[in-house]
């Protein structure tokens, strides 16, 4: 391939999107679920940072929502934010 020839790159590795799982009801009932309301200016890293004191576990929000793109969310929509983190966290173990 002439784009990978040019960058003397021999192959790509495709790697699959990951198959997340998704918390039984019992983990469910587990949580506490913080309802925030997406406004203007709205971002997974600032609700991350906000709620979990670390931006980079901005992943944890669209995940439990089901909705993977900060542009699926519309102005006023809410956005539940499980916690404790620990317990979220302990799920992917």
């Amino acid at each position: 391939m002439k784009q990978l020839d040019s960058r003397n790159v021999p192959y790509v590795n495709h790697f699959d999107t990951a198959a997340l799982a998704y918390p039984s009801e019992k983990l469910l009932g587990s949580l506490e679920i913080v309802n925030e309301v997406w406004g203007v200016g709205s971002r997974f890293y600032k609700l991350a940072d906000k709620h979990y004191g670390d931006p980079a576990l901005w992943w944890i929000i669209p995940w439990f929502n089901k909705l993977p793109l900060e542009s699926d969310f519309e102005t006023g929509e809410v956005v539940l934010i499980p916690k404790p983190l620990n317990i979220i966290l302990n799920f992917f173990d």
